[in-house]
């Protein structure tokens, strides 16, 4: 709806005709005021590897314990020979998840865009379908009218199994997430902790 009376535009009867025979003002441009800008996320994602094909968890080998071992020396840089020692003896195993986003788009909508479109509506939903995932896995989601807490950034995910782990469960010292990646390190690797900072106030 056009604005009268204000600026250039006149009110009244004048005002609307203009409002009826003149196209108003576009910028081709779609500003978006969505989501949140996630850091810690980009830089996650830039250094992620695509998983492609087989049914088995994605697997690392986890070095639990040191591998070498070194002493002071004197002015002759003698040393003991050294001994193999075994430190990669665990595997942390997780699952697969899979985020689904289908965009919707009808054949009329671009049938009645194609010569007139101002803003490609494809283009805005597949851009918007970024924001979308980003937002969802920093902050969680909301699904079915329940919110869950499976974004990155969320408490230990133990509400949603088809979700991702959270970084809380990472970080956590086994006070809350006992075994992570199917490795246990509350007794079996405790090397394998999060160093959790529990805040001493405000």
């Amino acid at each position: 709806m056009s604005v009268l009376g204000t600026g250039i535009i006149p009110s009244g009867t004048p005002g609307t005709e203009l409002s009826n025979t003149v196209r108003r003002i576009f910028t081709p441009s779609l500003f978006v005021q969505l989501g949140k800008a996630a850091p810690t996320l980009s830089l996650l994602l830039r250094s992620s590897r695509v998983a492609r094909g087989g049914v088995a968890p994605v697997t690392f080998s986890l070095q639990t314990a040191a591998m070498v071992s070194g002493n002071w020396s004197g002015y002759l840089g003698n040393f003991a020979a050294p001994q193999p020692i075994p430190g990669i003896n665990a595997n942390a195993q997780f699952p697969q998840c899979m985020f689904l986003m289908p965009i919707p788009f009808l054949f009329t909508e671009r049938a009645i865009q194609e010569k007139a479109k101002i803003v490609d509506i494809l283009s805005a939903r597949m851009s918007d379908a970024r924001r979308f995932f980003v937002d969802a896995i920093s902050n969680g989601l909301t699904i079915s009218g329940t919110t869950y807490s499976t974004g990155l950034f969320a408490a230990n995910n133990n509400t949603y199994p088809l979700a991702i782990s959270t970084l809380a469960d990472a970080y956590d010292d086994d006070t809350n997430v006992g075994t992570y990646g199917g490795v246990d390190r509350t007794t079996a690797y405790p090397s394998f902790r999060g160093n959790l900072l529990t805040s001493a106030g405000a």
